[in-house]
Formats: structure tokens, C-alpha cells, sequence
């Protein structure tokens, strides 16, 4: 998975159905930088993690984790690919045990760990299509493509600092 280091590993968490057209898209992005890393490895030890939806147990996954950086499509998002801090969300009455939001997984986590999340970040991918079935649509595959470059440049500084900057470059 990654080398053993004396720096905490990044969390790369893609989620969503390849079976259903771009909802594909998170765990696409997380195939294509596994395979990277596998014949370049990192400075910074990453884990690689793929699910169809969040869920409270991937609060374990995320303990001891500098970074995590979460790979999903959007449906409703303006921008071919968002890059952007996820915020702990303090109202969790809409919560699931199936289905959960970013925001309500840093909440969860900080009430099971009794601590702060670690900061996590949304790569979210615009798609259009999501039916059972569905292969990727054109216009997804190129929002792949862009997320891809991305991730990898953003991979190869992962400071804060930097991160912020690289996101407000992205985002636009």
C-alpha cells in the first residue's frame, strides 16, 4: 500500500458505482493514481481507499491520517473539478447510517475519536449521467482526465499551503 515512513499517510478515499455510468467517476480517478504510484511511488505514503458511499465506519479508516482527500462525482456542481476543504457539519438530523455526507463523516469522527478530523478535502467531478449500466459519458472522461493531472501535481506537494493555493487555481 506504502511505504513504511515517519510521516502519516494520505488518505485517498474515492466512492461511488461503477456500475452506474459516471457515478464512476471517484473511483476511476483512484484506479488511475494507484496504478501511477505503483510504478512512481511518493514521497508521502498514501492510502488507497474505494467504497460505494460514505459510510461511519470509514472514520477508522481516516484515524492517523495527515491528509484526506475525497474522489466523488457531483451532479450539481457547476465546475468540470472542485477542489475544496470539507467543513465539519454540526447538524447531523438528516444522518444515516447508509447514506452520509463529507461534512457529517468529520463530524462522526470527532465524536468517535474524540478529536478534530484530520483536514480533508473534496475532488468533486461534474458527471452527467447515472444510470444502472451507463458506461462513462464523453464529457466525464474529459473531467476525469482534468481531475487526474490535478491530483497527481497535487500529490507531488502536499502542504497546506500549497494545497490552498493549487485549489484556488482549480476552482475557478
Amino acid at each position: 500500500m506504502f511505504e513504511a515512513s515517519d510521516k502519516a499517510p494520505i488518505l485517498l478515499f474515492a466512492y461511488g458505482n461503477l456500475s452506474r455510468g459516471d457515478d464512476a467517476l471517484g473511483p476511476m480517478l483512484l484506479q488511475r493514481v494507484e496504478h501511477v504510484y505503483q510504478r512512481r511511488p511518493c514521497s508521502w505514503p498514501l492510502i488507497f481507499l474505494q467504497d460505494y458511499q460514505l459510510q461511519i465506519e470509514h472514520v477508522m479508516d481516516m484515524k492517523g491520517c495527515e491528509q484526506v482527500i475525497l474522489m466523488d462525482a457531483s451532479k450539481s456542481q457547476i465546475e468540470p473539478v472542485r477542489f475544496y476543504a470539507v467543513d465539519e457539519e454540526d447538524d447531523i438530523t438528516h444522518h444515516s447510517t447508509h447514506i452520509i455526507t463529507p461534512s457529517q463523516l468529520l463530524h462522526i469522527y470527532q465524536q468517535v475519536h474524540d478529536e478534530a478530523a484530520p483536514p480533508t478535502s473534496m475532488l468533486a467531478m461534474q458527471g452527467y449521467r447515472f444510470e444502472l449500466g451507463e458506461g462513462l459519458s464523453a464529457m466525464a472522461e474529459n473531467n476525469l482526465i482534468r481531475a487526474e493531472k490535478f491530483l497527481l501535481k497535487l500529490l507531488q506537494c502536499p502542504s497546506k499551503k500549497e494545497w490552498a493555493r493549487l485549489a484556488a487555481s482549480e476552482s475557478r
